[in-house]
């Protein structure tokens, strides 16, 4: 029955070791929203608040997101910021390279109307609002300078926040460095875009705080899915500006098995979720009465 289902699931994902903050997730899934992590990409609410503030991160806490996708470079001045594009211009209202600029040179910089809340954000700033509250999935981003690595752990150390984050990237040699510099205390996302060649999982450095594939909704497979769960990664979906319609993927994703859904509009996948399981999963949770003892 829905019960046994969703138990089985739970256990699973604590088995396969999704990070501390991750698999406390999971023993409240019974008589919480959903059955997996619902995950905002680049803060979520794509179109409606502008992505990678803190505007957007507020937003993903008030709403009950588990989870939020967010961007990090290194400045020229060795200052770490949250933007998905390394060019300015793309989202802000100035132009530049945030790599070959100093935090100074842009931040007055804006993502939509010009209030405190939508400026380009330090990563400091966004560990202080999260603290205690939600889980970050902190992409670093590829072709930049490698001080990214110690910079970024040393921020996360400082705030307390190994515990609460992932540290993903398709430069998997930044993952690699991660890994060492931590020994092994971080939960480390492979990111891929396009499986043009296989995935080697076993090759991959394994976190004793977990470990994700993090991969484009279009490419994953129950095979794929399978294949990671067994290595004892956790499974990771995310959506590409490639898809007009992420609501279509939810339901065979959630069939695949996938751990985590990281969308562009989490308010469409909470609904869908809400109307698809909110019925049986309280009706679930009405048949135990100590949800912590069965699980321990």
């Amino acid at each position: 029955n829905i019960y046994l289902e969703l138990l089985a699931r739970i256990t699973t994902n604590m088995n396969r070791s999704l990070g501390i903050w991750r698999r406390e997730l999971a023993r409240q899934l019974i008589g919480k929203k959903d059955k997996i992590c619902v995950e905002g990409h680049r803060g979520g609410w794509k179109g409606t608040v502008p992505e990678n503030t803190i505007r957007a991160f507020k937003k993903a806490i008030s709403e009950g997101l588990d989870s939020i996708e967010l961007d990090v470079w290194v400045t020229k001045d060795k200052q770490l910021v949250i933007s998905h594009f390394s060019d300015l211009s793309v989202t802000t209202n100035i132009t530049g390279d945030v790599k070959e600029m100093n935090y100074s040179d842009f931040s007055g910089a804006f993502i939509g109307d010009e209030s405190p809340d939508t400026k380009i954000p330090l990563l400091s700033e966004v560990l202080e609002l999260c603290k205690g509250k939600i889980f970050l999935n902190i992409e670093v981003k590829y072709d930049q300078d490698a001080s990214v690595v110690p910079l970024t752990y040393e921020m996360l150390k400082k705030y307390d926040f190994l515990d609460q984050c992932a540290v993903s990237s398709f430069e998997h040699s930044f993952l690699n460095a991660f890994s060492e510099i931590s020994q092994g205390d971080l939960e480390l996302g492979y990111l891929y875009n396009k499986l043009d060649s296989p995935l080697h999982p076993e090759e991959y450095i394994m976190s004793q705080k977990g470990n994700t594939a993090n991969i484009q909704f279009s490419y994953v497979t129950p095979e794929l899915v399978q294949k990671l769960h067994e290595r004892g990664m956790g499974v990771l979906a995310w959506v590409s500006g490639s898809i007009q319609d992420e609501t279509e993927y939810y339901q065979k994703l959630i069939d695949y098995g996938v751990d985590i859904l990281c969308v562009n509009h989490p308010d469409k996948l909470l609904q869908f979720i809400q109307t698809k399981y909110e019925d049986s999963l309280v009706s679930a949770a009405s048949q135990v009465s100590n949800i912590k003892f069965i699980l321990n």
